[in-house]
């Protein structure tokens, strides 16, 4: 593929036509225009995998914050924070913390 034809393709998907658009109109196979999309890092699309957390970040810190001084129980800690997660993962993260 020239460089032409690479940022046609560019040009047209930042347009918003579809990929059998581009092929048509550039005559080109699919995996050529997809290649060509993907080489410009901004077309990238970030891709997340896996489950989402059900700890944010602020309720991690905040379990270890309330863990911190020893005193209490893991299930003591998950009752005052009301977290969607088991005691044991509330273990995980307070022996992860040390």
């Amino acid at each position: 593929m020239a460089d032409e034809e690479k940022t046609i393709a560019i040009r047209m998907s930042k347009k918003g036509d579809s990929v059998k658009e581009i092929m048509q109109v550039l005559q080109m196979s699919e995996t050529a225009v997809h290649k060509a999309i993907k080489a410009v890092p901004e077309m990238k699309k970030k891709e997340i995998r896996g489950r989402p957390p059900k700890l944010t970040k602020k309720m991690v810190r905040r379990i270890i914050r309330k863990g911190s001084n020893g005193d209490k129980y893991a299930s003591d800690i998950r009752a005052e924070v009301k977290a969607p997660v088991t005691v044991r993962r509330f273990q995980q993260i307070l022996h992860d913390s040390k």
